[in-house]
């Protein structure tokens, strides 16, 4: 007797695999794109950190230095150290560009200066999350 074709089993036997296989490049590819999305967020988190001490020193916006013990989380009552800019402000001033609009509009970065050693720098702080 000659057999022609495969067999049920064998059948449902490769289509199991394929579906584990399928299965487990989905999760892998899921897995890249959100760590895509959050790579993509912080960068734009960084060049928007950036941006408000661009928007400092173009607005010629004086700070004094901040102690060692300055906590930009909570910057508490505002020595003359620290400023707080609105995502929208830097937006308007054309230093920033979101035009998928990813990054909420209404957060404030907090732009503050810190001495060290024999130099002072400007610095940047804005809640994780701000863009999405």
């Amino acid at each position: 007797m000659q057999k022609n074709g495969f067999t049920l089993v064998e059948l449902l036997a490769v289509i199991g695999i394929i579906g584990i296989l399928v299965t487990i490049a989905s999760a892998s590819v899921v897995s890249l794109l959100n760590k895509q999305k959050e790579t993509i967020a912080a960068d734009t988190e960084k060049k928007l950190k950036d941006a408000a001490i661009a928007y400092v020193q173009d607005k010629r916006i004086r700070l004094s230095s901040c102690p060692t013990s300055f906590n930009p989380e909570e910057p508490g009552n505002n020595n003359g150290c620290f400023t707080k800019i609105t995502v929208s402000k830097i937006i308007e001033s054309g230093l920033f560009e979101d035009n998928a609009e990813n990054c909420d509009r209404n957060a404030e970065i907090i732009v503050y200066k810190m001495k060290q050693d024999n130099y002072s720098e400007n610095l940047a702080y804005a809640k994780e999350g701000i863009c999405k």
